[in-house]
């Protein structure tokens, strides 16, 4: 079930993720998926999942060369600030400082 559960939470990164919802098509409810997934993966799965969102973001910075409002936008930040918050958070680094240690 986790291998599921992480190829769920994997999935559709553009669109918002209802975590209860993962729960019972899984079998559980989302207390006791909360609970075994942290035991299973070391973090929740709401953490998880906005980790492979900021993987995602990593990704098209340096594939497709978007801008951080282009990222916030489709990937469901309300604005570019809050993805550049979030994205140092996860990784350490700004965008800006990301991109600039990105190969040329």
């Amino acid at each position: 079930w986790a291998q599921r559960a992480c190829t769920m939470l994997e999935k559709n990164l553009e669109s918002p993720l209802d975590l209860e919802r993962v729960a019972e098509q899984l079998g559980m409810n989302y207390e006791t998926f909360r609970k075994k997934f942290v035991d299973i993966m070391g973090q929740p799965p709401g953490k998880y999942r906005a980790g492979r969102v900021i993987e995602q973001a990593a990704r098209w910075m340096a594939l497709q060369k978007l801008n951080d409002r282009q990222i916030a936008l489709r990937l469901g930040f309300c604005d570019e600030f809050h993805f550049s918050r979030r994205f140092k958070q996860m990784t350490g680094l700004s965008p800006r400082e990301y991109r600039r240690r990105l190969p040329m």
